[in-house]
């Protein structure tokens, strides 16, 4: 059967989160200790045995309520039993209840599965890369807290149908990107005018997951990030303007009043 979590859970929890994603036990703690209490645990049990989990992280998209699905996974000896696709449902039935999208990112190949059961692809964004030649100008960078990440990234992406969180899961997923080795800035471009990047460090190549700069700025600023993250070239992510050139990146169940969405904000 299905029910909330509850704390005396945690311990199971972690390791089904272990088991399934190989994550370390801090990594894990950091979500137990700064979201389990905030979000949705959906919990399969039985005799007080803890056999597999979906999170739901409340959010909003378009001024309605959303929940995204997160981290769910079953014990490997209680698998091919139905318990996941008994989550699922619930999971769609739980936020059906409340009038609320039911937001899930597939792992890749599983897409088709989740089509059956009426997953449509909702978000997307355009990639573009750009390499560190060109004039190099200095501009004022520096770290991005909660509070202001939160401000900006609202604000800038207000004419875009975008995946918004409060303050406090914003504060845990810049706590878990910089946990992952990565970082959010605060760059100012032009005078009174900030704009947020969030992402990471991958050898030679910056990826930043989440801007609110434009790519022409992007673009102009690509030999200064380079420069200071020590890099070759940077590789954005956008909201996408139009359809061409447009990338998946996680959809929703049920009825949808949105298209082209922007997530952003990776949990990956």
């Amino acid at each position: 059967m299905v029910v909330k979590g509850e704390k005396w859970m945690i311990q199971d929890l972690s390791r089904i989160w272990e088991v399934c994603f190989g994550d370390s036990q801090e990594y894990i703690r950091l979500f137990m200790e700064r979201r389990f209490f905030t979000c949705e645990p959906l919990v399969w049990l039985e005799d007080r045995q803890v056999m597999g989990v979906v999170y739901l992280l409340p959010c909003l998209i378009e001024g309605r309520k959303a929940y995204y699905g997160y981290a769910g996974g079953v014990l490997p000896q209680f698998r091919k039993r139905g318990i996941f696709e008994n989550l699922l449902n619930y999971a769609e039935w739980f936020c059906e209840q409340r009038n609320a999208t039911f937001i899930f990112v597939p792992i890749s190949g599983s897409e088709e599965y989740y089509r059956k059961r009426g997953f449509q692809a909702s978000f997307f964004f355009s990639r573009k890369k750009f390499l560190k030649e060109g004039t190099y100008m200095s501009f004022q960078l520096h770290e991005a807290d909660a509070e202001s990440y939160t401000k900006i990234r609202d604000r800038k992406f207000s004419a875009y149908p975008y995946l918004r969180w409060d303050e406090a899961a914003v504060d845990y997923a810049l706590a878990e990107n910089r946990f992952c080795g990565g970082f959010a800035k605060i760059v100012t471009a032009h005078e009174d005018d900030d704009n947020i990047i969030f992402g990471r460090k991958n050898g030679n190549v910056l990826e930043i997951l989440e801007t609110t700069l434009d790519p022409e700025t992007a673009k102009k600023l690509t030999p200064f990030f380079c420069a200071t993250w020590n890099t070759d070239e940077v590789i954005f992510q956008f909201p996408i303007i139009s359809d061409e050139d447009k990338i998946p990146n996680g959809g929703s169940f049920g009825h949808l009043n949105f298209q082209n969405g922007w997530m952003g904000l990776s949990l990956a």
